[in-house]
């Protein structure tokens, strides 16, 4: 019993196992596709923390240099620190 061809020279055995084959990885691709969309369309709590923290850190780095920005200057420090009647006290 000779195997039938297809037009691009493979045999229905070796076409059919490629066709099962794409099939596979179309459902797969399919099924990661729908865990995605279901990933992104549920509440977050992971990526809530993570927002949290983030602006929590920039509220710090904020009021740090809001509060550099409060200093004196360094040359009024430097002449305060150096001046006569510090240095007697």
């Amino acid at each position: 019993m000779a195997a039938r061809a297809t037009a691009d020279g493979r045999s229905l055995e070796q076409q059919v196992a490629y066709l099962e084959t794409e099939l596979r990885h179309a459902q797969m691709e399919t099924r990661v596709k729908d865990e995605y969309i279901t990933y992104l369309t549920q509440p977050q709590p992971a990526m809530d923390r993570a927002l949290r923290l983030v602006l929590r850190e920039e509220r710090l780095r904020t009021r740090a240099r809001e509060s550099l920005r409060r200093l004196p200057p360094l040359r009024y420090l430097w002449r305060r620190l150096h001046s006569p009647t510090a240095r007697d006290q």
